[in-house]
C-alpha cells in the first residue's frame, strides 16, 4: 500500500490531501494497464483560519475540516440504497480514531 499525498498554503489555508493506492495496480498504470481500474479516495484535512486574530490583538484561533472517503458496499431494493451493517461501523470507527475531542 502506498500513500499518494500532496499538500497546499496559501494565505485562506493549508490543505493536506491523501489517498491510498495499490502498490499492484500502480504497477499495472504505469506499465501501461488501464488506470480506470485503479481506486482512488482521497481523504484529508483543511486547516482555515476563524478570523479572530485580524484586529489589534493578534491572537485567534483555526476551523479544522476532516473529510473522509470509505468504500462501502451497498444492498439496493427498490430504488432505496441501504447501508450495510460492516459500512456504517467503519464509517463510525475512522471517524472517531481520527477526530479525538
Amino acid at each position: 500500500m502506498l500513500i499518494l499525498q500532496e499538500s497546499c498554503t496559501d494565505q485562506t489555508a493549508s490543505f493536506v490531501i491523501y489517498a491510498p493506492i495499490d502498490i499492484v495496480a500502480m504497477n499495472a498504470v504505469l506499465i501501461g494497464s488501464d488506470r480506470d481500474y485503479v481506486a482512488l479516495l482521497p481523504s484529508g484535512f483543511a486547516i482555515l483560519s476563524d478570523g479572530g486574530g485580524m484586529g489589534d490583538s493578534g491572537s485567534g484561533g483555526s476551523l479544522l475540516t476532516v473529510s473522509f472517503q470509505i468504500l462501502t458496499t451497498t444492498n439496493i431494493q427498490k430504488d432505496n440504497a441501504e447501508y450495510t451493517t460492516v459500512g456504517f461501523k467503519t464509517v463510525v470507527v475512522v471517524s472517531s480514531t481520527t477526530v479525538i475531542m
